[in-house]
């Protein structure tokens, strides 16, 4: 059976709602809620990546491929070892950042500005080159958010876990983390193969069984020493990667015009020059083409943006009166509709001294979540969590 090691939550486009549903003889009325939406979140496009149908591990690595010593990529998408976590988002960064040195001392820019692209000019910036980020959004981060607003306490809305504690490098950094026991789990329901495909397969890597390459379940390696849970958000690895680097918020980069002699960006703050430029934007966002590239970029990486897929995992996340669940880490909802399942709830009240529960759909279930107003998302996890208790 897979492992849940990389049962890796990543949301964004969040909105805040007060939920409302029926009393029930167990379950309280949640009074807030929060859901995610990555799949319309334009920076993002998609959650992560996965081998899809026709994908090969090659794919990866002709993604992270520098071209002309010019044109660097970054993202948990080129990581052949450590893809869809945030430790290979970061090594990945690290990485580039060191093809970048063996090319040139010149002028960098970096596109994006979550944990690889600040990873990458972290690493720079040490180094005393010249480099800035430019980050389309109005924070930094990407695909790490946390929101302290909606709950008064953080909650992520991005990636919560770091998965395998020996020698992960996102813990060099100052995060507050708890070890998190999957084994520590509730089954609601009876346990067919469908619900395991579900919770097993599809919940690891956010894409329906149907759409996983036959190398999906094998790519890759794993950290040891077990998994553990940030608590106070994920935000704290973001603010640390940026302490010492130049970022400009609100510059979103539409295009790249490359040749040998160095780079001219078009961005929405006018037109950018440097020797060299890393690209660290979702995998999603590549396949939408942005930015685009003049000349077009090697057909080896343009098959391989095409290729690979891009996952969607929705959350949402709810706060009740008080906790009326079962007092284990994760809770698994068998039975439900696949159009609509909930696959597993997480219980967020031990790391937020919160009734608060936050529950996961993906695939096919997460984008039809997402094509819906955040109130029906709600109800939608609130009637699962009502069905089974």
């Amino acid at each position: 059976m897979i492992s849940r090691r990389r049962f890796l939550a990543l949301g964004g486009g969040s909105i805040a709602l007060a939920a409302c549903g029926g009393a029930g003889s167990n379950v309280s009325v949640p009074s807030r809620g929060l859901v995610t939406s990555w799949s319309t979140d334009r920076f993002a496009l998609g959650s992560y990546s996965f081998l899809k149908v026709g994908s090969t591990p090659a794919d990866r690595v002709a993604l992270a491929a520098p071209v002309d010593g010019v044109l660097f990529f970054a993202g948990e998408a080129t990581s052949s070892d450590f893809s869809a976590t945030v430790h290979g988002a970061l090594l990945s960064g690290r990485r580039a950042a060191a093809e970048v040195m063996d090319a040139t001392d010149g002028s960098v820019v970096v596109v994006g500005a979550g944990a690889a692209g600040l990873a990458a000019a972290e690493v720079l910036a040490a180094e005393d080159y010249d480099v800035v980020v430019l980050e389309g959004r109005d924070r930094i981060g990407g695909r790490l958010h946390t929101d302290t607003d909606t709950f008064g306490v953080p909650v992520d809305l991005g990636a919560s876990w770091v998965h395998g504690v020996e020698g992960n490098p996102v813990l060099d950094y100052d995060l507050d983390t708890r070890p998190f026991d999957y084994d520590d789990y509730e089954l609601k329901g009876e346990e067919t193969r469908d619900f395991l495909i579900a919770s097993e397969v599809e919940q690891e890597y956010a894409a329906d069984e149907d759409e996983l390459s036959p190398e999906a379940t094998e790519e890759g390696e794993e950290l040891g020493g077990g998994d553990a849970f940030v608590v106070g958000g994920y935000q704290r690895l973001a603010d640390a990667l940026a302490a010492d680097v130049d970022v400009e918020l609100g510059v979103e980069v539409t295009g790249v015009a490359w040749s040998g002699g160095g780079v001219e960006l078009t961005t929405s703050a006018g037109a950018r020059r440097a020797d060299a430029v890393i690209v660290s934007v979702p995998l999603g966002v590549l396949q939408a083409g942005r930015p685009a590239f003049t000349p077009g970029l090697p057909e080896a990486k343009v098959a391989a943006i095409r290729r690979l897929g891009m996952g969607v995992m929705s959350k949402a996340i709810l706060r009740f009166d008080k906790v009326f669940w079962d007092d284990v880490a994760t809770i698994g909802l068998a039975g439900q509709e696949p159009r609509t399942q909930w696959t597993e709830f997480v219980n967020l009240a031990p790391f937020t001294d919160q009734p608060l529960i936050m529950g996961f759909c993906v695939g096919r279930a997460a984008r039809f979540m997402e094509s819906l107003p955040g109130d029906e998302v709600l109800a939608s996890a609130e009637k699962a969590l009502r069905a089974a208790y």
